[in-house]
Order: structure tokens, then sequence, then C-alpha cells
């Protein structure tokens, strides 16, 4: 498992400085997505009203995953550090995701299958994107993951205080990955009318 993780790791690392040493001079991101979600984690940084541009924008973007971005700049105690704080964070959260994929196979199925699932997410080349890409999917996709390893565990649980607490941090997690990317926000009815058809 550790070596899964080391090896998710370098190649989110390794590709978001390839990626960045092959853009234009002057060019931060690449994506004009990237820049908006850099300048409102900068307006949480500096405590200024939470807009991109200007006032008719207001509700531009969630705020998830800005707020995720402003702690390279709480940590650097810097409101304009260099992207390759932010690349870092990606990667690491992009390694979370692959540690996520491990867990909800182990749940489902067994320890080879996780393995399998590991190495499979750690070296697909569409991950190793997400993790190299200042975009909100690298902060969505290890919270969705771990509202279904949540949801999963709530149901294998036999007591019923157990499955609670699960489900408690089920619902904190998609809320989250909600505030991160609000389309989640419609798996939740469809997986609940599923789950009551189901049963």
């Amino acid at each position: 498992v550790a070596a899964i993780i080391l090896v998710a790791l370098l190649l989110r690392l390794g590709a978001g400085w390839w990626w960045q040493s092959r853009l234009p001079a002057g060019s931060r991101f690449g994506f004009a997505d990237s820049e908006s979600y850099w300048q409102l984690a900068q307006t949480i940084y500096r405590g200024e009203p939470y807009q991109f541009a200007n006032e008719d924008a207001k509700i531009f973007r969630t705020p998830g995953f800005p707020l995720v971005l402003s702690s390279v700049m709480f940590l650097t105690r810097n409101d304009n550090p260099s992207v390759y704080w932010a690349r870092g964070l990606t990667a690491i959260l992009g390694t979370l995701s692959v540690g996520g994929v491990m867990l909800l196979a182990r749940q489902l199925f067994d320890g080879r299958a996780a393995t399998i699932a590991g190495l499979f997410a750690a070296c697909y080349p569409e991950s190793i994107s997400l993790g190299m890409l200042v975009l909100s999917e690298s902060a969505f996709c290890p919270l969705m993951l771990l509202h279904l390893s949540a949801w999963i565990a709530s149901l294998q649980q036999s007591h019923g205080k157990r499955a609670i607490g699960w489900a408690l941090l089920g619902g904190a997690a998609s809320g989250a990955a909600v505030l991160v990317r609000p389309s989640w926000l419609l798996f939740l009815p469809f997986a609940s009318a599923c789950g009551w058809l189901i049963a």
C-alpha cells in the first residue's frame, strides 16, 4: 500500500512539474478555470468579498475548492505564492483519491482487489492529470470516495450507533463534496430513490 501511494504521489508531482515547465512565460495555469479558482482563493485569504472580478460574479463558483486552495496561502503567509505550491497540493489530493479507491475496493471485495485497483488508479493517465492540474476535481474526488466509503461502512455495520456514525461522516463528506462540485447534489436523491426501490 505504501509503495502504491508513494508511486502515485511521485507521478503526480512529476506531471505537475512537467506541465508547469511547458507553459508559456507569464502563464500560471494554462486553464482559465484554474485562474478563477486562484483569484477566489485570494479573496478568502485576504478576507475580501467572495466574488470573481466584479459584484455580478458573487456566486460564480462554489467556495469549496477556493477554500482548499487558500490553505497554501495561509501556510506560506503569502496571497500569491508560487504555483508549484498549488500543484503540490493537488498532487497530494490526487494521491488521496488513489487511497480512496483502494479503500473502496477493499470494502467491496478484498485486499488483492484493493492492490490491483490502487495500481490502476495510481498509473491511469486521467487520474494523474487530476493531480497535476489546479482544478476542482482534485479536491472533489477524495471527498466523493470518502462519502461512498462511509456509506458502505454504514450499511455493513450491525451495531446501530456505529452505522449512524458512519452515515453522519458520509453526509458530512457529501456536503463538502457538493461545495466543491455542485453536480454531486444530483447523486443523492438518485441514489436514495434507487436504495428505496431495492429495499
